[in-house]
């Protein structure tokens, strides 16, 4: 994205004053030049912000793709507030891999923002293994691993990347985490896939091929489909009725103790949600702390926990030829349905919020995935139903506008904000 005006858009961040300057694409494209025309003379042909992580007054993460003599390269930017410095943040322990045209390292004093090129990141220690892949993971189910594709980049917390063979096909997909979260979440896998396994007519999960904890790396079979968006039609009513039948299906095993309680739409992150919103974004403070207030003032918890996907949106689900898969379990908890069906409405009245799509096909894919689910399992009450939408369109829909910085969500945030109190105050 270039020519990034963020003046209106968001308030200004005495304490990140580089903010502006970080999310301007266009501005960084400079910037990088002036900083790395210092390392062999590099030039920057184009930069594109894949990835934005906003702590209002406090911190900001982004991912950038740049354009080095017609190849891509990956850099993790992180800005550090007023009265802190970037140069003792800096990782000594970096990797070169063999050919790399960026300096594994770098710091812009000016903007008080330090720079990691992959394979290197703040917090992820050992990205390497996806450039020199480590021999005792290499050969997956008759298949050389010898090559990885970034997928997914989330810098300081992990990176995904498609696992490929000599002819360039996906044999697995390898994820590596900042921390041992990997054993919880392999567990995780393992304990929802036997349990589907168990009714033929259940979604498929990845199997956990291996986790090595000497690198956090968790090796998860390669499901063959194309994301549910990608399929034939994105307004394929057919599909979206399987996607709510999937869905239905993880819903019906009992979670055991050792799935994590699912908190994200609990009292205290509605209000952290609201405050953010209205600090970042002053027009609508009020719309964000009267939904908060109406939201946590109604807020119940004493529904019949099921396990959760925990990220309900099309990517996360697998069309295949037999069904839709479930994939990226890693947020997976122990809840309420409707937190994940209320998360995947507020997701189609985002979207018509946001002019993405009109109000007729939003009805139709609600309808179509309602019924999916309806065909397995009973649908929660309305009234559940309303409140955790309305809560996902605050905390996951208006939040993330602001703290991921998503240009449409943050032209569109009183529509959303209203939306969400409609749908709270229609039952």
């Amino acid at each position: 994205m270039s020519g990034f005006d963020n003046n209106w858009t968001l308030a200004q961040d005495t304490n990140l004053p580089q903010r502006d300057l970080l999310l301007d694409a266009f501005q960084m494209t400079r910037r990088f030049n002036q900083l790395l025309g210092k390392h062999q003379s590099l030039v920057v042909e184009s930069c594109t912000r894949l990835r934005t992580k906003y702590r209002l007054g406090l911190s900001l993460r982004v991912l950038y793709e740049v354009l080095i003599k017609g190849r891509p390269h990956f850099i993790a930017a992180r800005a550090f507030p007023s009265g802190s410095r970037a140069t003792k943040d800096l990782n000594s322990n970096c990797f070169v891999s063999e050919g790399a045209q960026l300096p594994p390292v770098f710091h812009d004093g000016r903007i008080n923002t330090a720079f990691w090129s992959f394979p290197n990141d703040r917090k992820i220690k050992h990205l390497r293994a996806l450039v020199d892949v480590p021999p005792g993971l290499s050969s997956i189910g008759g298949n050389e691993w010898v090559n990885s594709r970034v997928v997914a980049h989330a810098p300081e917390k992990s990176v995904t990347a498609q696992c490929l063979n000599v002819r360039g096909e996906v044999v697995a997909y390898a994820k590596i985490y900042a921390t041992d979260e990997g054993h919880r979440i392999r567990a995780t896998y393992d304990s929802i896939r036997t349990s589907l396994q168990q009714n033929k007519r259940s979604p498929a999960v990845p199997s956990v091929l291996a986790y090595a904890d000497d690198t956090n790396l968790l090796l998860l079979e390669a499901i063959q489909g194309n994301p549910l968006n990608a399929s034939s039609g994105r307004h394929n009513t057919t599909v979206f009725t399987e996607f709510g039948m999937a869905l239905a299906h993880l819903h019906q095993i009992e979670p055991s103790e050792s799935v994590p309680e699912f908190v994200r739409l609990a009292p205290r992150f509605l209000n952290e949600a609201a405050w953010t919103i209205a600090h970042a974004r002053p027009d609508v403070a009020l719309k964000a702390a009267q939904l908060a207030s109406s939201l946590t003032s109604t807020y119940s918890n004493d529904e019949t926990p099921v396990v959760l996907h925990g990220d309900v949106h099309t990517k996360n689900f697998v069309v295949t030829d037999s069904n839709v898969s479930l994939i990226d379990l890693d947020q997976s908890g122990r809840g309420p349905a409707a937190a994940d069906l209320g998360s995947f409405l507020a997701s189609l009245h985002y979207e018509e919020c946001t002019g993405r799509t009109i109000r007729e096909q939003r009805l139709t894919l609600e309808q179509s995935f309602l019924s999916g689910y309806e065909r397995v399992r009973p649908l929660p009450n309305q009234r559940s139903l309303s409140w955790h939408t309305a809560a996902a369109l605050l905390s996951e829909r208006a939040f993330r506008s602001v703290n991921r910085v998503r240009v449409a969500g943050l032209l569109h945030l009183p529509d959303v904000l209203e939306r969400a109190t409609e749908v709270l105050t229609s039952v």
